[in-house]
């Protein structure tokens, strides 16, 4: 038997909401006991996997069991493909509901085939362990009165018996959760009403919703690159969820996609771009909604529509999205997003897309002051220099303004200025957010937490600044699934480390490297070794 190490923790938590309900739906009207009982939000959650870069669970059901009764909380058909570590230290809602009092259990339909994808790239089919289809939790511990329920896969006790994968469960509690630094939902629905700042969208999983639209949305069809949805179109929306309450639950488009005219082979995915030969890029696809597309893959980007960035700022080491069409010998891209690009494309200025990593040194305002770790296409700004930015007009992917503070790891995407100055688009804030997550009970109220960094499985970035046979130093940006982050690690690796990107005798003073392994006492045993 084989431990499955660090995979993370998934977790489908379930958080009851303080505000009542104001209409249930349904054919009767409700009761003054019905009307009582507090709603809840479902979310998908989970943590980060150093042993694995991708757990895909397939979802076909959430249900709640009561004495001679189950109850479907949402359906998905076909079945939801969860990518696990893509969820982690995030809040995902995927329902919102009434947890009856006499609940004896929650049961959640899963296919029995499972993929997982380790550090090499490699993947493995494996068979869940599901009985009857199914991964039940008991509530016979749930404390009702607590407002909160977390039902925790487990899935660093999950364990690999040949090509069988166990699976262990828990019961969660409000501190699990209390990491999360954002909170998102993908509602799917059709479109009640619309315009320019906002859509009414009636969905089955949360009743009829209204999300906003500002700047920062982007519209994505198949249909045309200038569409905006309208009345009766089916619509897939990725929106930043804030508030609580049964109607204080605010949601603001990200992007808002065209599934009415979608074709059955478009499929879409995340990676990182290794190569370009004109408009065909091969990139590392480690998200993806269909696993054909995995792993390294080249397309076409020809004829795209491009949301954010051009064809000129496609680059090795550039993040990118993109909705791919498989073709009889090639894959061809609809839709491409260069993660941090402008959507207004290169405006004149002399370099599209850059990217700047480091840590806070001082807050005024939306203005920053940032030491250097990392830096890709700014001329100019050296590694331990310390820089000033303005953040106004970028977007926050994790966290806010509000959430800046000395110390914090911050990562700057945008494009550069004819002078030679970062103009952020993308910011991204280490650390947890007060306001980005659930209320729970208690707790550091600065939305912190300190955890230890003295041991555990880790995911570090950060730059080499010195080598030795067999291990290196490296001056850390972020280490993942800590608020407290060492400033500098020892990293050593062997014969049974990955090296993606990179080989042992490429490694050099200054390049930008992500780590995953084993922590003690400041020392990394590495299982992954990334170029970046």
């Amino acid at each position: 038997m084989r431990s499955i190490h660090s995979i993370g923790r998934v977790a489908i938590a379930i958080l009851a909401v303080s505000s009542l309900v104001a209409a249930c739906g349904g054919g009767s009207s409700a009761t003054p006991a019905a009307a009582s009982k507090p709603t809840t939000a479902v979310y998908f959650t989970d943590d980060f996997s150093a042993a694995y870069d991708a757990v895909w669970l397939s979802i076909t059901r959430v249900t709640v069991v009561s004495p001679g009764a189950e109850t479907e909380l949402v359906a998905y058909a076909p079945a939801r493909l969860i990518n696990v570590p893509t969820l982690r230290r995030a809040g995902t809602l995927v329902a919102t509901t009434v947890i009856p009092t006499t609940a004896t259990a929650l049961r959640v339909y899963v296919d029995p085939q499972a993929r997982l994808q380790k550090t090499d790239g490699t993947l493995m089919d494996v068979s869940l362990v599901a009985p009857n289809g199914r991964l039940e939790f008991q509530l016979d511990s749930w404390n009702a009165s607590s407002g909160a329920l977390a039902l925790d896969f487990d899935l660093p006790r999950f364990t690999l018996q040949g090509n069988t994968l166990v699976p262990a469960t828990r019961l969660a509690n409000a501190s699990d959760y209390g990491g999360w630094n954002r909170r998102d939902a993908e509602v799917k629905g059709t479109v009640a009403q619309a315009g320019a700042t906002s859509l009414v969208i009636d969905t089955k999983s949360m009743g009829r919703r209204t999300v906003a639209i500002d700047a920062n949305t982007t519209f994505v069809s198949s249909r045309s690159n200038s569409w905006r949805p309208a009345f009766g179109d089916s619509v897939e929306v990725k929106v930043a969820v804030a508030g609580q309450g049964a109607d204080g639950l605010q949601f603001t488009a990200q992007v808002i996609e065209d599934r009415s005219a979608a074709a059955p082979n478009t499929i879409k995915v995340e990676g990182r771009i290794k190569a370009v030969n004109g408009t065909v890029v091969t990139a590392s696809i480690d998200h993806s909604e269909d696993s054909a597309a995995l792993g390294m893959l080249s397309f076409d980007t020809a004829g795209a529509t491009f949301t954010r960035g051009k064809v000129a700022a496609l680059a090795v080491g550039v993040r990118i999205e993109a909705y791919l069409t498989q073709g009889a010998t090639a894959w061809t891209a609809n839709v491409v997003e260069i993660e941090g690009a402008s959507k207004e494309g290169n405006r004149g200025d002399a370099q599209v897309y850059a990217e700047l990593q480091g840590h806070i040194v001082s807050v005024a305002g939306t203005a920053v002051v940032v030491r250097v770790i990392h830096q890709e296409h700014l001329t100019g700004i050296a590694a331990g220099s310390n820089v000033s930015i303005d953040l106004a007009g970028g977007r926050f992917d994790s966290g806010a303004v509000s959430c800046l503070a000395a110390g914090l790891p911050i990562e700057i995407k945008g494009s550069v200025s004819a002078v030679g100055a970062l103009q952020p688009v993308e910011v991204s804030v280490g650390g947890a957010c007060a306001a980005a997550y659930p209320a729970t009970d208690g707790g550091d109220q600065s939305g912190h937490q300190d955890l230890p960094v003295t041991s555990g499985s880790i995911d570090a970035e950060g730059s080499i600044t010195g080598l030795r046979s067999g291990e290196f130093d490296i001056s850390v940006f972020d280490l993942d699934n800590r608020e407290s982050a060492a400033a500098a690690l020892i990293v050593r690796y062997n014969a049974n480390t990955a090296f993606i990107g990179i080989t042992p005798a490429a490694l050099a003073v200054g390049g930008f490297v992500e780590v995953k392994g084993d922590l003690t006492n400041g020392v990394v045993t590495a299982t992954r070794i990334e170029l970046h």
